[in-house]
């Protein structure tokens, strides 16, 4: 599904500046051992570097020594989550749950891997969870519209980032998975103006001109399709997707202009009316009269001479 094609490299960049966030929250909690400690570092220092397998390799033996540590199964989560290992990070997400059931950020972590994995009835349920913990996080509104537009409720998705946008009205992908969400519903002029919205705010974001630009092109607007296509591929060359879009608008185009107008039909000429008396019949009609008029006079004449005088 090409939905959730796009939706996992949102979700893949937002949860890589989420997660980063999460181990200096972890690491106030204070390892059992220094061997522990510094397995735990040394993954957050991997995370930072963007360096995920690594990380992984550093937080698994930060558990070995300590199964219950929960920064380190939770950041551990994350990396999965990271690398679109989304099982393995629903599994680790569930055991920090298990372990501490108030756990905000596991709630929308394991939300956001049951998306990627096309299950979102639990990931609705979970980000639902994580929204009841936490309802001033923009995120966990934000990831609850991917689940919806998932789900093709669109008018869900939509109530999702009026609330995200809400809260953080500066948040350009907001309004771009907001506009998706129009869009998918037929609300096409809707939809333009979230586009125009995050472009106002990001003039450089790909996501946005290449929406729009299929936008324009679902109401067979092809010059406008075709001019944010350009700028589309002018922030991002080699999109193979959007060149073909480009393409097929610019064909568009020119079959509009190769195709002649239809002649219009003649008007036909119309058919005339017989008169109700042809040329023939009057002359006969003349012929009958002459006859009747000498039978009236003859007749006159013979009444006068039998009439005395």
């Amino acid at each position: 599904m090409n939905i959730l094609k796009n939706s996992k490299r949102a979700l893949a960049s937002v949860t890589i500046i989420f997660l980063l966030l999460c181990p200096a929250d972890g690491a106030k909690k204070k390892a059992k051992t220094d061997e522990g400690a510094a397995h735990f570092a040394a993954g957050v220092q991997a995370a930072d570097q963007r360096q995920y397998d690594q990380a992984i390799i550093e937080f698994t033996k930060a558990i070995e020594i300590d199964p219950k540590d929960i920064p380190a199964i939770e950041n551990r989560a994350y990396m999965y989550l990271a690398l679109q290992k989304n099982a393995e990070a629903v599994v680790d997400f569930t055991q920090v749950i298990e372990l501490a059931p108030g756990q905000t950020t596991s709630y929308l972590g394991r939300g956001q891997a049951e998306t990627n994995l096309k299950q979102f009835e639990p990931a609705l349920t979970d980000l639902s969870k994580a929204i009841e913990l936490k309802p001033d996080d923009p995120n966990a509104y934000r990831f609850r519209g991917f689940a919806n537009i998932g789900k093709a409720d669109w008018n869900a998705a939509i109530a999702d980032y009026d609330k995200a946008i809400e809260m953080n009205p500066q948040d350009e992908q907001a309004y771009v998975w907001r506009a998706f969400a129009k869009r998918s519903n037929h609300k096409y002029e809707d939809a333009l103006a979230d586009y125009n919205k995050a472009i106002e705010i990001n003039p450089n974001d790909f996501d946005a001109f290449d929406k729009r630009g299929y936008c324009y092109s679902l109401i067979d607007q092809w010059q406008k399709a075709i001019a944010d296509y350009q700028s589309a591929l002018a922030i991002k060359p080699d999109q193979p997707d959007t060149i073909a879009r480009l393409r097929f608008a610019q064909r568009q185009i020119a079959l509009a202009a190769s195709t002649p107008k239809p002649t219009p039909k003649p008007t036909p000429e119309p058919t005339p009316v017989p008169p109700l008396i042809s040329p023939t019949g009057w002359v006969g009609i003349g012929a009958g009269a002459v006859v009747l008029l000498l039978i009236i006079v003859v007749f006159v004449v013979r009444a006068r001479r039998r009439t005395p005088d």
